[in-house]
């Protein structure tokens, strides 16, 4: 049932930022797009983290959300506009990789720090 939960409570942080966020963008322009991102970002994280929609282990990384909006965004475009998958991929592999470097430098990081306290 935490999947579940996990997969609905993604899946709803995504709907809400590729369905109202433009919206709001595109009536109030910049400040409108600061404001659907506060108001938007606020009740998915509460939704999400705060009561607990997503399965998050206790060491585990959060990448929750995150990874919700991008799946709902593509799955998004290739149903809006029709787009097809193949031209993204390789900017797909780059973004995991820069996501890898990523997290393997904030360890090294955080081991670092944690040694010298």
């Amino acid at each position: 049932m935490r999947k579940v939960g996990s997969f609905i409570g993604g899946a709803i942080a995504g709907m809400f930022v590729f369905g109202i966020w433009p919206e709001m963008w595109q009536t109030y322009g910049v400040f409108g797009g600061w404001i659907a991102g506060f108001i938007i970002i606020s009740i998915s994280w509460f939704l999400c983290h705060y009561v607990g929609a997503i399965d998050n282990k206790p060491d585990a990384a959060f990448v929750d959300m995150a990874c919700g909006i991008a799946m709902s965004g593509t799955v998004w475009l290739i149903v809006k506009d029709g787009l097809l998958l193949a031209p993204a991929i390789p900017t797909i592999i780059l973004c995991m990789i820069g996501g890898a470097i990523g997290g393997l430098t904030a360890g090294v990081l955080n081991k670092a720090i944690a040694k010298d306290q």
